[in-house]
C-alpha cells in the first residue's frame, strides 16, 4: 500500500511495496527517489507522471480501462503492474485534509526481464534524512492529535456496540498506522476490527495505551 495526500504528494509507503521495489527500507528508497511515480517508466500504453494533471486523477476519472503501469524496480528490471487507487475519507479534517488516496501496485503475470543503463544514484544526505525524519515524526504529532479528535466517536461506537462504525473508525486508523510504521497500534487496531462487540471495551484500553506510548515518545 502506498498513502497519497489530496496533492498527490507521496505520504508514505508500506514494507510489502519496498520489498516489491527492491529496496531494504525507507532511507533507501529516499537515496534513489522522493516518489514511488518516478518509477513508472514514461511508454505510450502506460499509466506515467503526465505533464500538467495528476496521474492519480487520471486512474480514477481518466475512463480508459487499461490501469497499468511499467515500474522500475531498484535493479533496473521492468515490471508490469495494474494500479488500483481508493479514496479514504477522513470523518475530521487532517493537516487540511479531508482525504488520502491509497493506491496498490499488483505485478501482472508479463514482465519486462530487458534492463537499461543504470541511472546515477544521487547518495543521500543527513539535511535530507533529518528533513525525512522531522517529517515523519511531524506527521506522527498529527496522527495522534487527529486519533484525539475523533476519540469522543470512537467510545460513543463502542459504549453503544455499533461494530460497524468501530470497524470503519478502526480502519482508517489503522491505515494511516501502517504508513507511520506504527506496527504494535496497527496490530492492535486490527484486532478492534475484527472483534465482537463485548471485546471491545477491553481492547481499547489497550487502543488507548499504544496511542499514550506513542504520544510520550513522540514528546522526547
Amino acid at each position: 500500500m502506498i498513502l497519497y495526500d489530496n496533492k498527490s504528494n507521496l505520504l508514505g509507503i508500506s514494507h510489502e511495496v519496498l520489498m516489491l521495489l527492491g529496496y531494504d527500507d525507507l532511507e533507501d528508497f529516499n537515496s534513489y527517489t522522493k516518489d514511488v511515480a518516478d518509477l513508472f517508466v514514461k511508454k505510450s500504453g502506460y499509466i506515467h507522471k503526465y505533464d500538467g494533471f495528476s496521474w492519480i486523477d487520471y486512474v480514477l476519472h481518466g475512463g480508459s480501462s487499461n490501469k497499468t503501469a511499467l515500474l522500475r524496480l531498484k535493479n533496473e528490471r521492468l515490471v508490469e503492474v495494474e494500479v488500483s487507487i481508493k479514496e479514504i475519507l477522513l470523518t475530521k479534517s487532517f493537516n487540511n485534509m479531508e482525504l488520502f488516496y491509497q493506491v496498490d501496485l499488483k505485478p501482472k503475470n508479463k514482465e519486462h526481464t530487458h534492463t537499461e543503463p543504470p541511472k546515477q544514484s544521487r547518495q543521500i544526505s543527513k539535511s535530507d534524512l533529518v528533513k525525512s525524519n522531522s517529517q515523519i515524526e511531524d506527521y506522527k504529532k498529527e496522527f495522534i492529535e487527529y486519533a484525539q479528535s475523533i476519540n469522543d466517536d470512537f467510545v460513543e461506537s463502542i459504549n453503544q456496540k455499533n461494530v460497524k462504525k468501530v470497524q470503519k473508525i478502526s480502519l482508517k486508523l489503522k491505515s494511516l498506522a501502517d504508513i507511520l510504521g506504527l506496527d504494535e497500534l496497527s496490530q492492535t487496531l486490527k484486532i478492534i476490527h475484527d472483534a465482537s462487540a463485548k471485546e471491545l471495551s477491553l481492547l481499547f484500553c489497550e487502543y488507548k495505551k499504544n496511542l499514550h506510548e506513542i504520544k510520550q515518545r513522540s514528546e522526547h
